[in-house]
């Protein structure tokens, strides 16, 4: 088991978890409704702000105490790693560049590190917080919409104006926190009405990738937690209810038909011209990708990667609207196959310090599955929010491992 720093374990129940957490995570996840409402931008770096002070005092308390935690230790294998491989990229990116690009872009570990201690918190407090949170934000985008409209950013592409957004002006982001929230509620806070009011606020966000993952996430929890032949029956009938909702209720099948028509150039859907455009380049640039901030990263506005891929043209990469919106497409685009696979490796090892040995390896690779699939539609990697959903699904999976271990050992201790 890999031991945190030799200090007093932290209070389950002291002023972090009660206080400073709940209202820290609020103000975080307001920063983009608090920018544009007050005109003030530099509140958009709250989060940039919070990560780099939380990693500087964690590594000085390490240091005072005579050794590195690991997941710092990750952290900075990451950006090496990264720095090296953008060195050499296809494109030839400058070395400030490959340094740049690749602390803009490793941040989860350094989200994990920031919440290093939660799995040893009473974290009651801080899901009340984001659950009132959620349900004050939708209740309002919903009974106030043209003015949650006018806050919207001007895109070039058609924008679902119907959906629940919250305060974080945004459906998606809006739906992934529902999600964790009906989790939570159902298997670890046992109040099923808040998990079913939570599940009722995802579908509302019509948020279609975590509206199709929660239900497998659920599955998982469930078996984590019960280890019971009936997850293996309902799980059928799930999988039939969700694909039915996403089919008839959310279009699904409009998304893969544009998704087509993108590949056969026929429509320029740039979520799938992104993930393409990144498997074209690592293709291209093998094994080590065109180079950091060469392509689908902040870094990125003007690169060669969009002419070669003839989508420079596009207005939603001219503009940079929809440039981020898959971290699998821009791995593979600036990394390479190569680098992905370096990525997913520390990722993995990222998991299994950070579960102090209670997470199994299928545990991480299931997290690590999380982290692939959310990487598919937006950045995960490189964005503090849903890092910081990727680290509150581990939270959960930690919390019913955790409680499954007495009863493990009463059945080995009386076998039948």
């Amino acid at each position: 088991m890999t031991e945190l720093v030799n200090r007093p374990l932290p209070n389950p129940h002291g002023i972090i978890p009660r206080i400073i957490w709940p209202t820290l995570l609020v103000l975080l996840f307001s920063a983009t409704f608090l920018v544009r409402t007050t005109k003030l931008s530099a509140l958009s770096q709250l989060d940039e702000l919070f990560l780099v002070g939380a990693f500087a005092i964690g590594l000085s308390l390490s240091l005072l105490h005579g050794r590195v935690h690991m997941l710092a230790a990750v952290y900075f294998a990451g950006l090496l790693c990264l720095t090296l491989l953008s060195s050499f990229g296809g494109l030839n990116p400058t070395l400030p560049i490959s340094i740049l690009s690749a602390l803009l872009f490793w941040k989860l570990p350094l989200v994990a590190f920031a919440f290093r201690n939660a799995p040893l918190y009473d974290l009651s407090n801080v899901m009340r917080a984001l659950f009132v949170f959620c349900v004050v934000g939708g209740a309002v985008s919903l009974s106030f919409p043209s003015f949650f409209i006018s806050l919207l950013p001007d895109v070039s592409f058609k924008m679902n104006t119907e959906r629940m957004v919250g305060f974080f002006l945004n459906a998606n982001r809006q739906g992934a926190l529902a999600s964790l929230l009906f989790l939570y509620f159902w298997f670890v806070g046992r109040k099923k009405p808040l998990a079913l009011l939570m599940l009722a606020i995802l579908l509302l966000t019509g948020s279609r990738s975590y509206i199709a993952i929660t239900p497998l996430i659920f599955l998982y929890f469930r078996h984590v937690s019960q280890h019971s032949l009936s997850t293996m029956l309902v799980a059928p009938v799930i999988a039939t209810a969700t694909l039915y909702l996403l089919i008839t209720e959310f279009g699904i099948l409009d998304t893969v038909q544009k998704a087509t028509q993108t590949l056969d150039s026929g429509l320029r859907y740039i979520r799938v011209a992104i993930l393409a455009g990144g498997f074209t380049l690592a293709t291209e640039f093998f094994p080590l990708g065109a180079g950091g901030g060469m392509f689908a990263s902040p870094l990125s506005h003007g690169s060669q990667a969009y002419v070669m891929l003839g989508i420079d043209g596009w207005a939603t990469v001219i503009e940079g609207t929809g440039i981020h919106d898959s971290g699998i497409g821009t791995m593979l685009g600036e990394y390479g196959f190569l680098g992905t696979a370096m990525v997913f490796f520390l990722l993995f090892r990222m998991f299994r310090i950070w579960g102090q040995g209670l997470l199994s390896p299928v545990n991480c690779l299931f997290l690590l599955a999380l982290v692939a699939y959310q990487s598919l539609f937006r950045q995960v990697i490189s964005d503090f929010y849903f890092s910081f959903i990727t680290i509150a699904f581990a939270i959960l999976l930690y919390r019913l491992v955790e409680a499954r271990r007495p009863l493990e050992k009463g059945d080995n201790a009386n076998p039948t």
